[in-house]
């Protein structure tokens, strides 16, 4: 459905909004299904880092539900400063116009860039052995991306497209997010 204020669609594709959660942060819900997949299929485990390269909404949406689904700290590089200010509303997040001063290397980094660059910022940042997720396609034909060395490091590179979820892992998703939203723990704020 398009942006509007009213609009008629399937059941299975409404979902009502919890009780004191705000409408305006379920509005990201459709962004939250992506980012919580790619977190799914990356592998994330509670208690251990995650890297996120792109500051952009998908960016602060994915640093948000890593820390609401146990990340110990997220470590976070986009190439603006400016990103940072969104980033003080997170306490484990720690955040770098260059991955290379992050404290350690993740397992698990996702590029949320849609860019060449983005890609060899991740590939470049995620410890030997660890997955990259891919969300979001880059919109250039080709791009100088050093996959030989990912490939010799045992880096994983992974795309995660929601148009592979079936509806039962689309709600299982759905209702993990709105009880992030319905406990504080994807805004930082007790709900109302």
């Amino acid at each position: 459905m398009g942006h509007q204020s009213i609009a008629v669609g399937r059941a299975g594709d409404l979902h009502e909004v919890p009780d004191g959660v705000a409408l305006v942060e379920a509005a990201v819900w459709q962004l939250a299904i992506t980012a919580l997949y790619g977190l799914e299929v990356g592998g994330q485990r509670a208690g251990a880092p995650v890297g996120v390269v792109g500051g952009g909404l998908l960016g602060v949406i994915v640093r948000r539900l890593a820390a609401a689904r146990g990340a110990d700290v997220v470590m976070a590089t986009a190439r603006s400063a400016a990103k940072v200010r969104a980033c003080r509303a997170e306490p484990v997040t720690a955040f770098s116009t260059d991955p290379g001063p992050w404290k350690c290397r993740p397992l698990l980094v996702l590029d949320v860039t849609d860019t060449p660059e983005g890609l060899v910022t991740a590939l470049s940042a995620v410890e030997v052995g660890g997955i990259v997720m891919v969300l979001g396609s880059p919109r250039v034909t080709s791009a100088e991306v050093p996959l030989q060395a990912a490939f010799d490091r045992g880096v994983e590179v992974v795309g995660a497209h929601t148009v592979n979820l079936g509806e039962g892992r689309a709600a299982a998703l759905t209702r993990s997010f709105f009880g992030f939203l319905g406990q504080g723990m994807f805004t930082g704020r007790t709900p109302s």
